[in-house]
């Protein structure tokens, strides 16, 4: 019968083709590195806030040297800047060093300008071609970096067979494929990695 004929052809082509000896290799699939801003305040004042004095660093340049002031809170994406996709990346701010230099529109010195300076605790600067600005360097630590999340999303895609038929599972969408995906972390040289410690 045809049947017969069908069951017969499968098998002599699963045989022939060692089908079951067959390997396929994941690929990375729907990776993603997110940071998720503290929802709950910290209500102990970290010490580098109280005493930032005990962390600070002379350089062998004023860019290398390090002399925060104490800690501010900033906006969630001045803390949490991510990108996704193939190589994600995420920066998690932790110390602010900033350099800021304004000017009156016509550039002209004048003694308001001075005192505006003075009371934000600027520098008065007299450039080479007469214009009057206001310098102000401000150093400080990130409040409370620490008590953000960070996921890490990963999934994998494997071609079975031919590559007719695709396998995926993924830790951010638990309806997508079959199984349990498992997450190892390692360190560069293979070593387990601890998390969240």
């Amino acid at each position: 019968s045809l049947y017969t004929f069908l069951i017969v052809g499968i098998c002599v082509y699963v045989i022939s083709e060692k089908v079951w000896m067959g390997v396929s290799y994941p690929t990375a699939w729907k990776v993603h590195l997110i940071g998720i801003p503290a929802t709950i305040a910290n209500v102990t004042i970290p010490r580098y806030c109280t005493n930032p004095q005990m962390y600070w660093q002379n350089g062998s340049t004023k860019l290398m040297a390090s002399k925060p002031t104490g800690c501010k809170k900033r906006s969630n994406y001045e803390e949490l800047q991510w990108s996704t996709g193939k190589d994600g990346q995420l920066f998690v701010s932790t110390r602010v060093q900033q350099q800021t230099t304004w000017q009156r529109v016509d550039g002209a010195c004048h003694s308001s300008l001075s005192a505006q300076c003075t009371a934000i605790a600027g520098h008065n600067k007299t450039e080479a071609d007469g214009r009057c600005t206001c310098q102000m360097a401000e150093e400080y630590f990130v409040l409370n970096p620490e008590d953000h999340w960070v996921v890490l999303q990963h999934g994998f895609s494997v071609q079975i067979d031919d590559g007719s038929e695709t396998k995926r599972g993924s830790t951010n969408d638990p309806y997508e494929g079959e199984g349990k995906l498992l997450s190892l972390i390692e360190r560069s040289d293979g070593e387990s990695c601890s998390v969240g410690g």
